[in-house]
């Protein structure tokens, strides 16, 4: 499982992301992955150590982009495949 959490350097969005992680632990996924963007790579890394520390069997990784880069390219991501 891969899932992408936008604004996950700080306040909601680290809430979701940290969230998301523990219940892909809690389900039981095995091999998941929470990317973790947003402009600040110094916030995102506390968000990932929150996610390692809370949910081990979770892998979080930092992407640090522009907003202006998401706003052109999120949308090149595609349709999830179950």
């Amino acid at each position: 499982t891969c899932c992408f959490v936008t604004g996950a350097s700080r306040s909601f969005g680290r809430a979701v992301a940290v969230e998301l992680a523990r219940a892909l632990q809690d389900g039981g996924t095995n091999n998941s992955t929470v990317v973790l963007i947003a402009r600040s790579k110094e916030e995102l890394d506390e968000t990932k150590q929150m996610i390692t520390t809370l949910s081990p069997q979770v892998s979080g990784t930092v992407k640090p982009s522009p907003q202006s880069f998401l706003n052109q390219n999120l949308g090149l991501i595609g349709p999830v495949k179950n």
